[in-house]
């Protein structure tokens, strides 16, 4: 019964306001956009859309795994205890992670309305970047203990270093976070799909190898 409480409650607003928005965006605003701006427009086939779509949703799906697969094998290898220890402070790191894609979101829009001007506007992306998530990442890695003793003395001991490590880890990932959002506005997928497999496999074969040596 729970279930289907849940589902409905995720599914019937997405049926009132799917139509209504899409007729909003698609017979009103992208018409005004296109009227207010001079953007070039590029000729693209079923064939170039499949392939930007199949590397995209590949490297989407090497993130997920990323992000997704961490607590299982925290919970496989460490235990439950060790598991509620490591989501708290991933769920706190994720949010870091989270403002980078997001900034990288909004430079795949404007590096491809403007592609000659992509380096400047990667740059500015990752300066961006810089200015929020680098003291956000040692507040929080300084605020540590602070934090986790709201949550209790045994989230106070075992997630000590594990928090500000996970936190500290979102400064380097705005320069991937860049790079992947350039790579889209360039049509380069092999390179973002290598990246982010690369990322994706050593993240994961390495905490496994440092779980079994040192814990969490």
């Amino acid at each position: 019964m729970y279930s289907k409480t849940s589902f409905a409650a995720w599914t019937l607003p997405l049926v009132l306001f799917v139509v209504p928005l899409n007729l909003l965006i698609f017979r009103k605003l992208l018409p005004q956009h296109m009227r207010a701006t001079d953007t070039r427009v590029e000729p693209v086939g079923p064939r170039d859309v499949g392939r930007y779509i199949g590397a995209d949703y590949c490297a989407s799906i090497f993130w997920t795994a990323t992000t997704s697969l961490m607590p299982l094998i925290v919970l496989a290898l460490a235990g439950a205890e060790a598991s509620a220890f490591f989501y708290l402070s991933f769920t706190v790191a994720y949010a870091l992670y989270f403002l980078s894609r997001n900034l990288g979101m909004s430079l795949v829009t404007e590096g491809a309305r403007t592609p000659d001007r992509l380096y400047e506007f990667a740059l500015q992306t990752l300066t961006q970047c810089a200015r929020i998530v680098v003291p956000l990442s040692i507040f929080v890695a300084l605020a540590s203990p602070l934090i986790l003793r709201v949550f209790g003395e045994e989230y106070q001991e075992g997630a000590a270093l594990l928090l500000p490590l996970l936190v500290l880890s979102a400064i380097p990932y705005t320069v991937v976070a860049t790079f992947t959002a350039a790579a889209r506005v360039q049509r380069r997928m092999r390179e973002l799909v290598l990246v982010t497999a690369a990322m994706s496999v050593l993240v994961t074969t390495l905490s496994v190898a440092m779980l079994e040596l040192s814990g969490l």
